[in-house]
């Protein structure tokens, strides 16, 4: 924030001018409001998708607190969250997209001796697109085993391309995490695959108990889709249309990978 504050005359200038020009609102923390109400129905109750600030990092709020209610402070917390990688904010390579299906680059720790280096993992073709993963990097520690395409929304603004990963932590209608992925090959032919166990060799399917956790889930996610009635031609102007297209996309991500989660189990376990 001191940085931003200090404008030309911070030594980061250059990248300060930069960070001036995106906008506030590019995650769904702090989206209008109309939008923020629309995408907590369409998430599971409970989430933190538009509240993460509240929660974490206002004061007087959270016990975390280090911001006032303040727009410049807000969007600096949403722009770190965005941009950063685990504790820094690293000028071009936070420029690069997010694509766990496409991604043709990989890099060290921005803790090694020499600094972060990226390097290409296979071929690039010229004029071809640089992709980085946000969630299966050094220094984050690969948090896909806990974070998926609901997080990456939340966290990034966008829902991602295939493969997209669902993962529904334990709670009192759970004995254990659900973890699955939705996978897309040049065919556009999609598949299911579940979390693999290394100690027992196998991949984990639901039981009979998560199963209906799933099914009730699915029916909920589909009547938000039915009430909402998530097409352009209801698209109503009470929110701005990248709100309303993302919350769109998440809705039928969502019920399109409950369904193929269902089918795929009753497929393995008839």
């Amino acid at each position: 924030m001191e940085e931003m504050k200090l404008g030309d005359k911070s030594k980061f200038a250059p990248y300060v001018a930069y960070l001036k020009t995106q906008n506030p609102g590019q995650l769904p923390v702090n989206w209008s409001e109309p939008g923020k109400k629309l995408l907590r129905k369409a998430f599971r109750p409970g989430s933190d998708v538009v509240d993460w600030i509240d929660r974490y990092y206002m004061k007087d709020i959270s016990e975390t607190s280090c911001i006032n209610d303040d727009p410049f402070e807000i969007h600096m917390i949403e722009m770190t969250i965005q941009r950063c990688f685990d504790t820094a904010l690293i000028p071009i390579w936070d420029m690069v997209n997010h694509d766990n299906g496409r991604i043709n680059t990989e890099n060290s720790s921005m803790y090694d001796k020499d600094g972060l280096k990226v390097r290409s993992s296979r071929p690039i073709k010229s004029g071809e697109e640089i992709f980085a993963t946000y969630d299966k990097c050094v220094d984050c520690e690969d948090i896909s085993d806990e974070e998926g395409t609901p997080e990456i929304l939340r966290d990034f603004g966008f829902v991602e391309s295939y493969p997209h990963r669902w993962i529904f932590e334990d709670t009192n209608e759970l004995d254990a995490d659900i973890w699955f992925e939705i996978k897309q090959d040049d065919k556009n032919e999609t598949s299911v695959e579940w979390w693999f166990d290394e100690a027992t060799g196998a991949h984990e399917v639901p039981n009979l108990k998560e199963l209906l956790f799933l099914s009730k889930e699915l029916n909920r996610v589909t009547e938000v889709g039915k009430a909402l009635n998530m097409t352009d031609a209801a698209y109503t102007g009470d929110m701005p249309m990248r709100e309303w297209y993302m919350i769109s996309q998440y809705q039928k991500a969502a019920e399109q990978a409950l369904r193929l989660a269902l089918r795929d189990a009753d497929r393995v376990n008839p």
